[in-house]
């Protein structure tokens, strides 16, 4: 039989039909198997996302408990940013937001009220760092800006007073009680000006007295 008649005869026709089976299988379980490995690299990077995930939500809680706000909260950031699925990491977040805001604000409160205001400044401004839609830390901001101000004007109506120019420190405390009447320096420094100026008005029937009598 000639090499032509070989190739065409019915044997040699299924056992190409066999090999070409069995290229197509290969390739098959080859492609099987890279899809298999695919899924597990994909379930190792998601196990360890959720892992680094949790331990940034841990460290941001323990951190919260130090009473470091800023790095706490920015570990929960982490966490959820890892895992934006997780609504539990979500709401510690927002919760770690309000608090820490809220602790930060009455310590920029008490520092304010106790003159302080480069610390009420500071912590003012982390309160708004940390949750940036905080009404009551842009309130502490501007109060503070507002004391800075009045300082300054208390500061030169206290010099004007010293000089004895008391119609310049009157006008000096003016601006202060505009914005906030109740302010403690001025009102002292008030009471001052009102003690000169009535012991100027006595005074001056006695130095009339004087100048009769000469």
């Amino acid at each position: 039989m000639n090499q032509l008649a070989k190739l065409t005869s019915p044997g040699a026709q299924l056992r190409a039909t066999d090999t070409e089976r069995e290229m197509r299988m290969c390739t098959y379980e080859k492609k099987r198997t890279r899809f298999r490995l695919s899924l597990v690299v994909l379930a190792a990077v998601f196990a360890l996302a959720g892992c680094a995930a949790q331990v940034a939500h841990r460290d941001g809680l323990a951190l919260l408990q130090q009473g470091k706000f800023d790095a706490g909260v920015s570990k929960l950031e982490e966490a959820a940013i890892r895992e934006p699925a997780n609504t539990e990491y979500h709401m510690d977040l927002q919760r770690a937001r309000e608090k820490a805001a809220a602790v930060l604000i009455q310590k920029g409160n008490a520092a304010r009220f106790a003159g302080q205001l480069d610390a009420a400044d500071a912590a003012y401004a982390e309160a708004m760092r940390i949750d940036s839609g905080s009404g009551r830390a842009r309130v502490g901001l501007d109060a503070v800006a507002v004391d800075r101000r009045h300082a300054v004007l208390l500061e030169a109506a206290q010099a004007h007073l010293k000089k004895g120019d008391l119609e310049l420190a009157v006008a000096s405390l003016k601006p202060i009680f505009i914005e906030n009447a109740n302010n403690g320096g001025a009102l002292q420094l008030q009471r001052e000006i009102d003690e000169r100026q009535a012991k100027e008005l006595a005074a001056v029937p006695t130095l009339r007295a004087t100048l009769k009598s000469r």
